[in-house]
């Protein structure tokens, strides 16, 4: 993200303490004033665009510090203030103190390249206090920088365990969507402990829909290499055919689960993704990312358990296509085109696998042309759900 924010008012940079009768309304970003982490958000962007990147990572982190990491990939990191998945209770709230005439300070452990940003975007703030690539302004060293600028105390609005320090030294504390334990510590630390609202119920449909289930019947094709060779009567092959048919829907679920990650930047400036779960943060990026491990688990592991060594070979060939097409061959058409088949014949290969037959050279010439034609539909059809 480029370093835009120099330009914005000078009640933003100036570093004068605050003093006033009025106590300051100081603001945590990550999790609160938004549903999400830069942090985590910033990962994502050099893993969708910059992978190498983050092969330096390691280094900066033991060399410079979280901080200095934190700046270092902010500085090549774009992220969009206006589509953040701001939260409008908060927000709300933040508007009306202003209108007040309160002081806001917005106090981040997000580097400074995102706070000014997001600053800049909202208009609220007269302060931004933020990690500066030397120190990570979290917890404690949070506390203090704020303690350095407001003489008369503070409010604070935060929402994990890093923020109990804080919320502890506050005059008036604010939770937003914190963890049980987080809240019962709260509660003992600041008896003026208020909780926000947030609608964070469970809702097994958000789940079921990032799965596509719809997908899962292309997986039938496995069976086909056993038609063929007439096992059909084997039950033993069967049962295995079976298992790999489940290993493969949960894998591919898994790949449509990480396209929701790796895009989810992308697609918040969409009309119609930007609703989706991982783009309006209905389901955080930490839970998506643990139902993407568990469905890797539950689909390599049984297949590693239980069916040879060649439908695991097979199995993370499909992942790797899966993640590589979903993240950077699905917008060029004319290659896509030329992969999807690859899917298909993967599914022909893994079946023959499963059932331990072997498939015939003619079925594979045969059906490729029939995989073509339904490579040329459904990349028609992904063209379709695009547009809308």
């Amino acid at each position: 993200m480029p370093e835009s924010g120099r330009s914005s008012s000078e009640a933003v940079r100036n570093s004068a303490p605050v003093v006033g009768h009025d106590r300051p309304l100081c603001v945590d970003l990550d999790g609160t004033l938004i549903a999400t982490d830069l942090f985590v958000e910033t990962v994502l962007y050099h893993l969708r665009f910059r992978p190498l990147s983050l092969i330096a990572a390691p280094w900066w982190l033991v060399r410079e510090g979280k901080a200095g990491l934190k700046r270092r990939l902010a500085k090549l990191a774009h992220i969009d203030p206006a589509t953040l998945p701001y939260r409008p209770v908060i927000l709300a709230f933040v508007k009306k103190e202003r209108a007040k005439g309160r002081t806001l300070i917005l106090a981040t452990a997000s580097d400074e390249l995102f706070a000014r940003a997001v600053a800049e975007h909202l208009n609220v703030f007269d302060r931004v206090l933020s990690s500066d690539g030397k120190t990570n302004l979290k917890a404690g060293a949070k506390l203090l920088a704020i303690r350095a600028v407001c003489a008369d105390g503070f409010d604070y609005i935060g929402d994990s365990a890093a923020d109990l320090p804080l919320l502890e030294a506050a005059t008036h504390a604010y939770l937003v969507a914190p963890r049980q334990a987080v809240r019962t510590r709260s509660e003992s630390l600041n008896p003026t402990l208020h909780v926000f609202p947030t609608s964070t119920a469970f809702n097994p449909r958000v789940i079921l829909r990032m799965l596509r289930p719809e997908r899962w019947a292309r997986n039938l094709l496995l069976l086909v290499p056993a038609m063929i060779a007439h096992e059909g009567h084997n039950t033993r092959r069967l049962l295995d055919v079976g298992l790999g048919i489940v290993c493969f829907s949960l894998c591919t679920s898994s790949i449509f689960v990480a396209r929701d990650i790796l895009n989810v930047q992308d697609d918040r400036h969409h009309p119609s993704k930007c609703q989706g779960p991982m783009a309006s943060c209905i389901l955080s990026l930490s839970a998506g990312s643990w139902l993407f491990a568990s469905l890797m688990l539950t689909a390599f592991l049984p297949a590693m358990l239980l069916l040879r060594g060649q439908f695991v070979v097979i199995l993370a060939s499909h992942f790797v296509l899966g993640i590589v097409y979903s993240v950077y061959v699905r917008s060029r058409l004319l290659v896509a085109v030329i992969v999807l088949p690859g899917f298909y014949a993967l599914r022909l290969m893994a079946g023959s696998a499963a059932a331990s037959v072997e498939i015939p050279p003619w079925l594979l010439v045969s059906l490729s042309l029939l995989f073509l034609s339904l490579a040329f539909v459904e990349r028609n059809t992904e063209e379709l759900n695009e547009a809308r």
